[in-house]
């Protein structure tokens, strides 16, 4: 148990160099507007469709007086040059731009970023944005999910063995107070690592899990430990006097 709680110590140590993940704004320049759906991951291998409207301020503006091109650059290559895309409509209007990228251009793991350029006789506009491709389009783990991954592991450990090792001594009603410390130690671990998970990490999912286990350790490590260890005082102890004689 003092392993435990020692590594618990040394885990929380490394929080404050926990941080989220950086999203890079998108950067816009010149006379014309380019108005796009933003993104920040995207999966290896799978082909994606970006559309966009380009406005001079006042208007959205054809493909009758403005041309654009699509560039693609893998980040991580040293701003190599992947792929160069001439943009087509969508409508009758005119109005929408799209390029489709064909998967083959994210064969890599890692940071990207496309340019948007657009003209007209006179003006003209760029969109530049950087995104990351991951295997499944997921969000790569930070130092945050792998501390809780981490704590969560432990707390399910430590859960397990306590309440084996409690029915145990129970069982020989010899339940004693560094048993009540060791539980309620775990509990109200687990209820500082449902703040941080609150605080830090901000996920649904893995926020309820840990509400649900402390709701749970309650009952296994405050209430019914405590039970365990009045019983052990009253009949654990009638017992032992009884055994050795000593009946009052």
């Amino acid at each position: 148990m003092r392993r435990f709680l020692l590594v618990f110590i040394l885990l929380f140590l490394l929080l404050p160099s926990a941080g989220a993940k950086v999203t890079v704004a998108p950067m816009s320049s010149g006379e014309l507007s380019i108005i796009s759906p933003s993104f920040e991951i995207l999966p290896q291998f799978e082909y994606f469709e970006i559309y966009w409207h380009v406005s001079n301020l006042s208007n959205l503006l054809t493909n009758q007086t403005t041309s654009c091109v699509y560039h693609l650059y893998s980040k991580f290559e040293h701003g190599e040059h992947t792929v160069k895309l001439k943009a087509d409509y969508i409508n009758s209007d005119k109005r929408d731009f799209y390029v489709i990228v064909n998967g083959s251009n994210f064969t890599n793991i890692g940071e990207y970023c496309h340019l948007i350029e657009c003209n007209t006789s006179g003006q003209v506009g760029l969109l530049e944005r950087c995104f990351e491709v991951t295997t499944k389009g997921l969000p790569t783990a930070d130092i945050s999910i792998i501390f809780f991954s981490l704590i969560f592991f432990i707390i399910i450990a430590g859960f397990t063995y306590l309440i084996i090792y409690s029915l145990g001594r129970v069982v020989e009603l010899n339940f004693d107070v560094r048993d009540l410390a060791i539980n309620y130690g775990l509990f109200f671990i687990i209820a500082a690592d449902n703040y941080l998970s609150d605080v830090y990490l901000s996920n649904i999912q893995v926020n309820n899990i840990l509400t649900l286990l402390t709701q749970i350790g309650a009952w296994t490590n405050i209430v019914l430990p405590t039970l365990y260890f009045i019983l052990t005082l009253t009949i654990g102890s009638w017992i032992n006097r009884r055994v050795k004689g000593i009946d009052f």
